[in-house]
């Protein structure tokens, strides 16, 4: 019996080889019953190497802790980083790199598009996003914060989610795709320039009119687009259009339901009036009397007993400076940023248009089924020649 024992014990111990000890961690290190040590057996041996690369230091990054060894084994066993990464991203240290988030975010094609703006320029990018990304037959998104963040002239919000269907929002990762800052847009255009347009993430509007390139790009990655979109002929071919897409709040007030009944039993113009009295310094082309008045002549050759309808920011100036022998209706005064909806549902029930230069009421003509409604434009003030239609009529 104490043989069979004495043999079993052989079996179960490792091979001697002289000069050998075993690895940290490991049983068996005692001598044999020779005199002469036990030596590591080969698969102890790897796991002594394993544990050495596990205990290699980690190189800390923006998606977790990566072994600085290229071996498989050292990836394979080592533990996930569950602490907060170093300050080497982008931001500060609770946000990610560009970098890192493109390896997390190339899994599927989409179109993410940042919105910026009043309720006329989110339109604009809206429908640019929704064209481009059913074209491609691929899911569109919008990023609905970042573009607000620094607006501190206007102040302005996303607004598109009570007119219009609901769409899938960009994740607070996806928004970070786009660089924020002077410095990091002025080195993303930089490395953008380098590559095709095709194989780029990062696209930010090169001409403020009708880019052809960008009409016909295919996508093939999660595609962000920033800029302002605002020519009619990306979203020519969009079915249902947007005029189908839009549906206004039912909840609307009786005053508002009466002056939509007021604009619909009329020969309703639409004088919209902007003159950007907001701004220190405005860029845009400000608009006079006399330009309403030229306007008011051209509508009155095209149509008869109109009656206008006038919707202004500074009433005082619309009623000292709007005059007619054809009826005059005020609007009544709205708050800037809740009001902006219900002026654009009055205003596109008219039938006819005295338009400022503003995207806001672009849209209202544009969105109008009258079919033979009459606009009048201001030539200049627009951002592109694309924005009128040759039906318009354009004023110098």
């Amino acid at each position: 019996m104490a043989r069979r024992r004495e043999l079993r014990i052989r079996g179960n111990r490792h091979d001697a080889v002289d000069g050998q000890t075993p690895g940290p961690g490991h049983a068996d290190s005692g001598p044999s019953p020779d005199g002469r040590r036990g030596h590591v057996h080969r698969r102890s041996r790897r796991n002594s190497q394993a544990s050495k690369l596990h205990r290699r230091p980690t190189r800390q990054s923006a998606l977790g802790s990566l072994p600085t060894s290229r071996g498989s084994d050292s990836l394979h066993r080592q533990k996930p980083f569950h602490g907060k990464p170093k300050n080497r991203s982008i931001g500060g240290p609770d946000k990610l790199t560009l970098t890192s988030l493109l390896l997390t975010h190339m899994h599927s094609p989409c179109v993410i598009t940042r919105l910026a703006g009043g309720l006329g320029n989110q339109l604009f990018m809206y429908a640019f996003n929704k064209a481009i990304s059913e074209r491609n037959g691929v899911p569109m998104k919008l990023d609905v914060a970042g573009g607000f963040m620094r607006d501190r002239t206007y102040k302005r919000a996303f607004l598109l989610d009570r007119i219009l269907p609901p769409v899938l929002q960009a994740s607070r990762w996806e928004s970070r795709l786009f660089p924020l800052g002077h410095t990091l847009r002025k080195l993303d255009r930089k490395i953008n320039a380098l590559l095709p347009l095709g194989r780029r993430y990062y696209i930010q509007e090169r001409t403020l009119g009708f880019d052809p390139e960008i009409y016909k790009l295919k996508i093939v990655r999660p595609t962000v687009f920033n800029g302002y979109w605002q020519s009619p002929r990306y979203f020519d071919d969009l079915n249902p259009d947007m005029s189908d897409l839009i549906h206004f709040p039912e909840q609307l007030t009786s005053p508002l339901l009466d002056e939509s009944k007021r604009i619909q039993s009329a020969n309703a113009v639409c004088l919209a009036i902007r003159r950007y009295e907001e701004v220190p310094k405005p860029k845009h082309h400000i608009l006079t009397k006399e330009y309403f008045t030229q306007a008011m002549d051209r509508i009155e050759q095209s149509t008869n007993n109109p009656h206008y309808f006038v919707f202004a920011q500074d009433m005082n100036w619309a009623r000292n400076n709007i005059k007619s022998r054809h009826p005059v209706t005020f609007a009544v005064e709205k708050d800037p940023h809740e009001g902006v909806i219900q002026d654009l549902f009055l205003m596109t029930r008219c039938n006819h248009f005295i338009i400022s230069n503003s995207s806001l009421h672009w849209w209202a003509a544009w969105l109008s089924r009258e079919a033979g409604k009459v606009v009048v434009a201001p030539q200049r003030g627009w951002p592109n020649a694309d924005m009128l239609p040759e039906e318009w009529i354009r004023l110098p």
